[in-house]
């Protein structure tokens, strides 16, 4: 979608183009539960489907069978990411690591 705005450079008033892109993963279809299936590649509506040995419910694609655990279904699927970023995640430390010189 582009839009022109104007834009004051020294006193000056120019039109610039901007170009605005929507990501409708995050707007439409994954609060529907559709969710992008990066083995199939198509658009999916993820079902609720116990784990065989933990029974407990997760999202899994009707056709191959993928969990939403997988790396490239979070990847692809801004509603996974935040499932798996709720975690707390540890700190890596402060600063650079540096190497010490040794005799």
């Amino acid at each position: 979608m582009t839009s022109t705005r104007i834009v004051k450079q020294g006193g000056k008033r120019y039109r610039q183009k901007v170009t605005r892109y929507v990501n409708l993963l995050e707007t439409e279809y994954n609060p529907q539960g559709i969710w992008w299936c990066s083995f199939c590649i198509k658009l999916r509506r993820f079902e609720m489907q116990p784990d065989e040995y933990t029974h407990q419910l997760h999202r899994v694609c009707p056709v191959c069978g993928i969990t939403e655990s997988n790396w490239y279904v979070r990847r692809y699927n801004p509603q996974a990411k935040l499932i798996e970023f709720r975690k707390r995640r540890r700190s890596s430390g402060r600063g650079r690591r540096v190497r010490r010189a040794t005799k």
